[in-house]
């Protein structure tokens, strides 16, 4: 409590005066009693002496309140102290707050800054401001109301706003941005599905690939993928072995974001890592890898459909594989046609003594495990590719072929009414193909399709009928199924002239060779002697299918079968009772296994051929795996189908299911193989050097890595994939670029700090040392132009006559792009811009360096103008502010206008080279974004909005924030707040604008400054 004013005069108060009192000298003991007057109670010492307040006695100072002259009444007047009003009761005591004391205490109101401040109307704003567009707060003066005119039309369903205020603080200004440039009944499907999410915690993963996908794709994107994409990586994460999802803060929470953590080696130690979140949101969640779209693809077709109709998206379908109405990766020809053989009818077939006499153990190949027996999954059932390497040659066509071996008794469960498998075996052709698209062609142009067609035939190599048959079921299977064939016996073999030892390298009258089972020991003791006849005609691309199955007396395990195939003993205690189907490995099974994202072990090669390896790393095991599922290449598959039935797709969905590809293919379907393991990875390659491959990321750095064509190895971590001659190759590569998949192209090159690693001079670190283009573009003036198109250009790597597009950038706000390219290349550029034209010229290139100049380090700088003589329209006209004259505000009402601006952003645009219309957003790189401000009267708006030059109260060019009041000379009439995005031609600014206008007639004002016209400055 606080006593406001009360004296007390006397030292001894009349009518209690007890002995002593006065007495000078006389020992007093302190406060040895109380003295309750008129509501307040003192102390009083013995010899009666008067001393200080003691507290507020309530209502009397007694019980009966005898001894209280005056009882206090609560609430009896108020007083006003620094802008707040306090209730006093009738005893002058200071009691509880009351209220603000609105316009002051006292009559100038000058204790209170805040009276005589009227708020008459306020505004917020949150959005972009398009380039050559305006954001207007409009002040109109007969109402004395604030509106926004805003010509960017940042306008918001309902949907989609409530959908904003679920997201993280950190993305809510992208999802703003992407929300608003679509129509709204995409505002509504996109708000729905983020306000319909299954779980809160993939409210940030939708809300991302929403956020950064381009305009288009989100426009043809099927309703259901993005919120599938996110419910995929959080039921993948809790699969895993060596990663885990970490959730910063909660969903709701403004702070929020995901990552994850992964399990990884660091010099054989076992560690964790946490990926940065805009690498996790970027190179994981994202759904577009490389160049495709947003879309649910049906593997079998290749072509966009529903789920219903067989559509699936990339990261399910990798993980799992298809299955349950999903056509599958897994199931290789030979067990799809024309037969479907299932676990239901390997369960059901009759294969005589058992289902299998034994397993194949100790490979020489990693083979594509096609049945395996129950129990132990030992495969029973094997095909694999293998090739002398050549296949890429010139000396077409040299494609690898395949080996395709069971040690189950095929014969023997044809003669017992089961002969689907042994049919689908003898139909099938190399890898995952049919026999029918493996006859090899003499080619004059393989490209061309320029070939002559040489039918070729099976040829059955047996020593006699298998079991005991009375006829071999092979003979009669082939014949139904339209094949010619021969037979001859193991003694022809010595003999026998298969393939051409001159190019083009060809096998000569067959393209497959079928071993029956249940042969002789003698028989397989001379395939053993004859092994390399056998080999080299697989080499050349034939199909050796061999049934190893055979009786006890004739076993074969301690031999070694063409192309290094091994088995167990062919012994009863080694029989298989039941087998069951299994086929190409699916992503989930290579990865079950794997404790490390990686083990940080760089490897230069790792055979293809290896046999599955559960302790490598996580990235090792996708390299594998990807390998396993893309046996062919694009040259085999054009040698085997004589030019028929060729795709090159860009969806891992199709790739997976073709089983063939060229480094696009495989970079393409090891990306996204990677960010379905959830471990970030991106494509890169030199489009002019025509390769591609894959980049994934942890321990903060990007690391190169491939799978080789056919199946033939896994590359990880070394910076020779590129082939440039500073990491030892033969190339000096131009640029080195990847796509990011909303339309932004990634120059990589001068990320890393090279590192010297040999007497030559020899790098790693980086795919090849570089120089630097910059490239800066104004108008006739000197204005910077933004958004205009850099197209570089080098000599073709295979046409070094000719000259074509290495790389591409756009310029920022200031004019200018950079890129980093390989050293010793010419260097040309041409300059594009929609609005004045092309510079040089259309269609022409001018030379930024030359290559005995392009020197490790150098920078090469080259500013282009739109001059006024070869550019009639290189001008960015915007109408011109200049200082207006305006009066006093008149003494009748004051109001005062108050913007708190911020532009935090300005975000550039550009467009893919591959997929036309998809438009990337790029904040620009360093700054904020920059606007021009002014406040004008309606006179002056208008002549700002018909382009011509105007004057203004206040002028702020080129800020990128402001906290300002602006005292209106005249309240009544209209006055216009401009923020201008006047001098961008196509970069956005992303404004967050407040705006308050209020009545100050009676407070206390500031002083401006001095203006020539009014004394104030505006």
């Amino acid at each position: 409590m606080k006593l406001l004013s009360f004296t007390v005069a006397v030292a001894c108060l009349a009518g209690w005066i007890p002995a002593g009192c006065g007495n000078a000298g006389q020992d007093c003991t302190p406060r040895e009693d109380t003295y309750c007057h008129e509501g307040v109670i003192y102390w009083v010492d013995s010899c009666g002496e008067f001393e200080e307040l003691k507290e507020h006695c309530g209502c009397g100072c007694s019980p009966d309140h005898s001894g209280c002259e005056v009882c206090c009444t609560p609430h009896a007047q108020t007083y006003c102290h620094e802008g707040v009003t306090y209730w006093v009761d009738s005893c002058g005591m200071l009691e509880e707050e009351k209220e603000h004391c609105e316009c002051g205490c006292n009559a100038d109101r000058s204790d209170c800054p805040e009276c005589g401040v009227v708020v008459l109307d306020e505004l917020d704003f949150e959005g972009r401001i398009l380039p050559g567009n305006s954001l207007v707060i409009h002040y109109q003066g007969p109402g004395q109301s604030l509106e926004a005119i805003d010509s960017s039309d940042n306008t918001l369903t309902s949907a989609a706003a409530g959908a904003l205020e679920l997201v993280p603080g950190w993305l809510r200004g992208d999802l703003r941005n992407s929300l608003v440039g679509l129509d709204d009944s995409d505002q509504d499907r996109y708000g729905d599905i983020i306000l319909g999410a299954a779980d809160a915690h993939y409210i940030d993963e939708i809300a991302y690939v929403i956020a950064h996908a381009s305009g288009k794709d989100l426009q043809s994107a099927p309703s259901g993928i993005v919120s599938d994409n996110a419910a995929s990586i959080y039921e993948i994460a809790a699969d895993l072995p060596f990663v885990e999802i970490v959730e910063n803060g909660q969903p709701g929470e403004d702070d929020h974001y995901t990552t994850v953590r992964h399990t990884v080696l660091v010099d054989g130690s076992e560690d964790t890592y946490d990926v940065p979140p805009e690498i996790y949101y970027r190179y994981i969640v994202f759904p577009i890898v490389d160049v495709e779209q947003i879309e649910y693809i049906n593997p079998r077709t290749g072509n966009s459909a529903t789920p219903l109709g067989g559509g699936v998206f990339w990261r399910d379908y990798l993980y799992y594989g298809g299955g349950d109405g999903i056509v599958s990766y897994i199931t290789p020809h030979c067990l799809k046609s024309p037969n479907t053989i299932d676990d239901a009818f390997l369960a059901a077939a009759d294969f005589g003594a058992a289902a299998a006499y034994g397993t194949f153990t100790d490979l020489e190949v990693g083979p594509i495990e096609v049945v395996r027996a129950d129990g132990t999954d030992a495969p029973v059932a094997i095909m694999f590719v293998r090739g002398d390497g050549r296949c890429c040659n010139n000396a077409w066509p040299n494609p690898d072929g395949t080996y395709l071996a069971t040690l189950m008794p095929v014969e023997a469960a044809a003669a017992n009414g089961f002969p689907e498998l042994l049919e689908n075996l003898l139909g099938a052709g190399n890898a995952n193909s049919a026999l029918r698209d493996n006859t090899l062609v003499a080619v004059d142009n393989l490209w061309a399709c320029q070939i002559t067609e040489e039918p070729r035939r099976v040829l059955i190599l047996r020593d006699r009928i298998p079991f005991d048959l009375p006829e071999d079921p092979n003979d009669l299977l082939l014949a139904g199924l339209g094949y010619e064939f021969d037979v001859m016996t193991s003694e022809d073999l010595e003999t026998l002239v298969l393939f051409s030892t001159e190019p083009a390298h060809v096998n000569l009258d067959y393209n497959k060779i079928v071993i029956p089972s249940d042969q002789p020991r003698s028989f397989y003791l001379a395939i053993e002697d004859n092994a390399s006849i056998l080999e080299t005609f697989v080499d050349y691309g034939g199909v050796l299918q061999m049934h190893l199955a055979t009786r006890e007396a004739d076993d074969w395990a301690d031999m070694r079968m063409p192309g290094g195939i091994q088995a167990t003993a062919q012994t009863p205690e080694n029989y298989v009772a039941s087998v069951h189907a299994y086929g190409f490995p699916s992503l989930r099974d290579v990865l079950m296994e794997s404790q490390a994202a990686w083990d940080g072990l760089s490897l230069p090669s790792l055979s293809g051929d290896r046999l599955f390896d559960p302790d490598e790393s996580a990235i090792a095991r996708i390299g594998w795996w990807g390998g396993q599922n893309t046996p062919q290449n694009i040259a085999e598959i054009f040698a085997w189908k004589r030019c028929r039935g060729i795709d090159r797709s860009w969806y891992a969905q199709r790739i997976v299911y073709n089983k063939y590809g060229n480094c696009g293919e495989l970079a393409d379907l090891l990306a996204a193989a990677t960010r379905t393991a959830l471990i970030p990875a991106k494509t890169a390659g030199t489009p002019n050097e025509d390769h591609t491959w894959g980049e994934f990321f942890t321990q903060d750095q990007w690391h190169p890595y491939q799978d080789d064509w056919s199946d033939s190895a896994t590359r990880i971590d070394t910076w020779t994939i590129a082939y440039d001659a500073d990491t030892g190759g033969s190339k000096t590569v131009t640029a080195v670029s990847s796509e990011r998949g909303d339309g932004y192209q990634e120059h990589v090159l001068g990320r890393y700090e090279p590192v010297v690693i040999d007497a030559e001079g020899h790098i790693t670190d980086d795919y090849s040392r570089y120089v630097t283009l910059e490239v800066r573009v104004t108008d006739a003036e000197g204005t910077p132009v933004d958004g205009a198109l850099v197209l570089i250009a080098s000599e073709g790597f295979y046409d070094p006559d000719g000259l074509y597009i290495v790389g591409w950038a756009y310029t920022d706000g200031d004019g200018w792009a950079r890129v980093n390219m390989g050293e010793g290349n010419n260097y040309y550029v041409n300059v594009s811009c929609s609005q004045f034209g092309e510079i040089p010229a259309p269609s022409t290139v001018m030379r930024v360096a030359r290559e005995s100049q392009a020197l490790p380090g150098e920078v090469f700088t080259i500013e282009l103008a739109y001059d006024g003589d070869a550019y009639p329209l290189g001008l960015i006209e915007v109408p011109a502010a200049s200082p207006g004259s305006y009066q006093d505000p008149p003494e009748g009402q004051i109001v005062e206008l108050a913007i708190q601006l911020d532009v935090p952003r300005e975000l550039m645009h550009g467009e893919s080279l591959y997929i036309e219309d998809r438009i990337y957003t790029e904040p620009a790189d360093g700054r904020g974004g920059r606007v021009d401000l002014y406040l004008v009267d309606r006179e002056n708006y208008e002549r700002f909005t018909a382009g011509d030059d105007f004057e203004a109260a206040a002028i702020h060019e080129g800020i990128d924030s402001l906290s300002r009041s602006f005292i209106l000379p005249d309240p009544m009439v209209d006055w216009y707040v401009i923020v201008s995005n006047s001098w961008r031609l196509t970069s956005d600014q992303e404004v967050y604008l407040s705006a308050e206008a209020a009545d100050v007639t009676y407070r206390t004002l500031p002083v401006y400054g001095s203006n020539p016209a009014s004394g104030r400055k505006f």
